[in-house]
């Protein structure tokens, strides 16, 4: 027996396959199977936004989406890419996901916290999938500031914002400069966008993060803005990290990082640090790696107040 993933092993179908007396493709009837080799592909950045199920699992189909990722998976690898699961393929991802590093060793605990947030979302829905897909791995909960006219076309997956136990918020209607608009102005972006988060999700948002921070500043408050949030009983929340993920080059690539830690430093005095991202495909395909280092910096990760 070649495997070397405990689940692999204790599992007779991919033991079959493994020992080349069997494969698997397109139809696959054995669905525990499916599901441990979606939860590999899952684990090795393959994700399946299609397949994932609302309280987080597998669906366990070998249906068009596993065998699209699996013929993937083969040409990433040098294989030949006909999205059937054979000897040589469940050997390389076996290898592959015995390889993915461990945990970070523990490190000094700084005793300071982050709530990761994001803005800008439910769409573009497929990023939205994979950042969901890397929390859910990591065990953190988030807060997700959306824009109204984007859940007004993607309301499933602001559902599933919800499903999966994060907290969704008010980020305008259509991402205006709230602090240069009209009172009346403000005011709709932020009902419509109250109401639609409403009908979609089921929650009524508690915060307002303004596009840009424009106006959301104690610094440089915007009366009008203020005036509106007050009446709709919304708080105005802003950040304290900047990870600029949407700057070129977009993502949280090394040069990002280091900045975010010289920004962590410098709040020297404050135990809960706001981290503001944005539900785009950069920052989905980096995420893994940023919650790897802020682990490894001594950061633990608090729940959305």
């Amino acid at each position: 027996m070649s495997l070397k993933n405990s689940k692999f092993k204790n599992n007779i179908r991919l033991q079959q396959i493994s020992n080349n007396k069997s494969y698997m493709k397109r139809g696959e009837r054995n669905k525990e199977a499916v599901i441990l080799i979606q939860e590999a592909l899952v684990a090795l950045d393959y994700f399946l936004p299609r397949s994932t199920l609302s309280n987080g699992g597998m669906d366990g189909d070998y249906g068009k989406e596993t065998t699209q990722k699996i013929k993937l998976f083969q040409r990433n690898n040098h294989l030949y890419a006909d999205g059937i699961m054979g000897k040589n393929t469940l050997t390389k991802l076996d290898e592959l996901l015995s390889s993915i590093s461990p945990s970070p060793a523990p490190t000094p605990s700084t005793g300071k916290s982050v709530i990761l947030t994001f803005d800008d979302g439910p769409a573009p829905t497929a990023a939205l999938s994979n950042i969901l897909t890397i929390l859910r791995r990591n065990n953190i909960r988030a807060e997700f500031y959306l824009l109204g006219r984007e859940v007004n076309k993607n309301q499933r997956a602001a559902k599933s914002i919800v499903n999966q136990g994060h907290v969704v918020q008010n980020h305008s209607w259509s991402h205006i400069n709230l602090a240069t608009a009209s009172e009346s102005r403000v005011y709709s972006e932020l009902k419509r966008t109250q109401d639609i988060i409403l009908s979609a999700t089921g929650v009524v948002p508690t915060k307002v993060r303004p596009p840009y921070g424009a106006g959301g500043w104690k610094s440089h408050p915007d009366w009008e803005l203020s005036k509106v949030t007050k009446n709709l009983s919304l708080k105005l929340e802003n950040w304290d990290i900047d990870t600029e993920d949407w700057k070129r080059p977009a993502g949280l690539g090394a040069n990002k990082l280091a900045n975010i830690k010289k920004q962590l430093q410098s709040h020297r005095n404050q135990e809960n640090l706001n981290v503001l991202m944005h539900v785009k495909s950069s920052t989905a395909r980096d995420l893994s790696h940023f919650i790897y280092k802020l682990k490894q910096w001594g950061y633990s990760f608090a729940d959305p107040i």
